[in-house]
């Protein structure tokens, strides 16, 4: 992230620019991707009240969209303070959009995949389509010794299942058994690809 000060009828010190970038970066936490922060510090000696006035600008830069919040006062930091809430406010709304992005992209993907994988695999009938927020259970194995076709066979009948998963030891590859509509067996070589 490149963070810039800049100061325009003013000498900016140390403390100010510290005091400025710890309050800023702590209020823009929501915004992950930063990539540049602009800071400015303007004085105007012209104000029609007769004292000068102060006024910060920060501009923040994060993919497809710019944060931007100013604010005036007769104090720089009395007005990064005033900030510090639009800024949060701000990045926090961004951080919002963003997942409401990422949540309609999932909700898409999701529907894509699953009418893919009705044009793949046939046998998957409306009875048979499970919705991904109805798994209620989830299982890890490990597969010790490869065997053949005709074992795996036999093992999914005695199991009772509909699938077997298992290393075949013709190819020494991850396959899936299925049983067919038709009675008849299906075989699904997993690559490592």
């Amino acid at each position: 992230m490149n963070l810039q000060f800049y100061a325009k009828n003013v000498e900016l010190d140390a403390n100010i620019k510290k005091y400025a970038k710890k309050k800023f970066l702590k209020a823009l936490k929501y915004c992950k991707k930063l990539t540049e922060v602009r800071i400015e510090f303007e004085v105007d000696p012209h104000h029609t009240r007769g004292e000068a006035t102060k006024k910060v600008i920060l501009t923040a830069h994060v993919p497809r969209e710019m944060i931007r919040v100013e604010e005036s006062g007769s104090d720089f930091k009395e007005v990064i303070d005033l900030l510090v809430p639009k800024i949060r406010k701000q990045s926090k709304a961004y951080k919002e959009k963003q997942t409401t992005i990422l949540k309609k992209n999932g909700r898409a993907f999701k529907f894509v995949m699953r009418s893919m994988a009705e044009k793949i695999f046939p046998w998957i009938g409306e009875e048979h389509r499970i919705p991904a927020n109805d798994i209620v259970k989830r299982k890890n194995f490990s597969i010790v010794k490869p065997i053949n076709e005709d074992e795996a066979i036999q093992e999914m009948n005695r199991l009772g299942h509909d699938f077997y998963a298992f290393i075949d030891s013709k190819t020494n590859k991850n396959a899936i058994l299925y049983k067919r509509k038709s009675g008849k067996y299906g075989l699904i070589y997993v690559s490592d690809k």
